[in-house]
């Protein structure tokens, strides 16, 4: 297993970038999909808790043509997560199947307390990677950050050991990880949840402080790791070949920078939203002004050739201020790279 789990890899894509580079038209190389934005939790730490968990539900004929139509016109990834729990979705484990089928690698976030054997059985197949989101080591922990029932801990870990021996059963190739934020309430707790992904025969676990959104109330010390060296050098230590803790200090130590001039990822990256919209990024959920087309109107094809995208990716690389974006940019990593290529330094020869 070699996972990469920051960064980009935008490199490994030379013939998108040759066509960046010569202005000639692409589909994206990943999509985001929101398939609803309500949830069954109120995690205390919700990037989107300001939408106030109300939005719609993605039709599932149009999530089902959506997957149909990603994989024909060559979107090579989608994330199914987006603003709130996609397995509230009915549609979702069949949406993945189709879109795997179609020829696009598929990966997943969820809380991970609705599935179950059939939902399972369905989606890990076609997945590159399940990811699950867990804030908790304990009934107690769970309860209290997920903002929801002692019970649904209980929920959790059986669907991870079954999402394990589902995997090993039919000797599937889909990666399995967890994604934990590091929080005062939780910090004695996650040494007790990495032994139990790693029991249950899970991939990784990444630990990393809280994303902060400043149009939510709830705001972290994203400085703990300092106080917690001792809990993040024993989950170092669970690392095997088979089971890898990562610990994301690039987001610790905040050293993502906006040092670059313009916004250019966008062709390679965009967002469709629970209400049909495909947008530019997940900052902008919502936002017409941000808004490529409407499922509802135009299949994914027809929005992505058409006129309206490309205006709006032309005033967002040449009039957006990005600096007002918020922090956590999907595209950030990208446009470093891409602004180094379209401003690259003197004496490129020697390199």
């Amino acid at each position: 297993m070699s996972l990469q789990l920051s960064g980009h890899k935008l490199h490994h894509h030379l013939d998108e970038l040759v066509k960046w580079q010569s202005g000639e038209p692409f589909f994206p190389i990943h999509l985001d999909i929101s398939p609803i934005g309500r949830c069954n939790h109120r995690c205390v730490h919700c990037y989107v808790d300001y939408l106030g968990h109300k939005g719609p539900k993605l039709d599932g004929d149009l999530f089902r043509k959506l997957a149909r139509d990603i994989g024909r016109c060559g979107v090579k990834s989608a994330f199914v997560a987006g603003t709130g729990e996609p397995f509230l979705n009915e549609a979702t484990p069949e949406a993945i199947a189709i879109a795997s089928e179609n020829g696009t690698d598929m990966a997943v976030s969820t809380n991970g307390v609705l599935l179950d054997e059939q939902s399972l059985h369905v989606a890990l197949p076609a997945l590159t990677w399940m990811r699950f989101s867990i804030l908790g080591g304990s009934r107690e922990t769970y309860a209290k950050l997920h903002r929801t029932k002692e019970s649904d801990w209980d929920a959790l870990t059986a669907n991870l050991a079954m999402a394990g021996r589902i995997k090993a059963q039919r000797t599937l190739k889909v990666t399995l990880g967890a994604v934990f934020c590091l929080m005062r309430d939780n910090a004695g707790v996650a040494v007790n949840l990495a032994k139990i992904l790693k029991d249950s025969g899970f991939d990784y676990m990444v630990v990393k402080p809280p994303s902060q959104n400043v149009r939510n109330d709830f705001r972290a010390d994203v400085r703990l790791f300092e106080q917690c060296r001792d809990v993040l050098d024993a989950l170092r230590e669970l690392s095997t070949d088979g089971f890898h803790v990562e610990i994301r200090m690039d987001q610790f130590e905040q050293v993502h920078k906006r040092d670059y001039g313009q916004c250019l990822g966008l062709p390679f990256i965009a967002m469709v939203g629970e209400d049909g919209g495909v947008y530019t990024c997940n900052g902008f959920w919502g936002n017409k002004d941000y808004c490529y087309g409407n499922l509802r109107d135009q299949d994914f094809p027809a929005i992505w050739n058409s006129e309206i995208k490309a205006a709006i990716q032309k005033r967002v690389e040449h009039h957006q201020d990005f600096t007002t974006c918020e922090p956590i940019c999907r595209h950030n990593s990208i446009n470093r790279f891409l602004w180094s290529l379209r401003n690259p330094p003197d004496h490129v020869n020697f390199i």
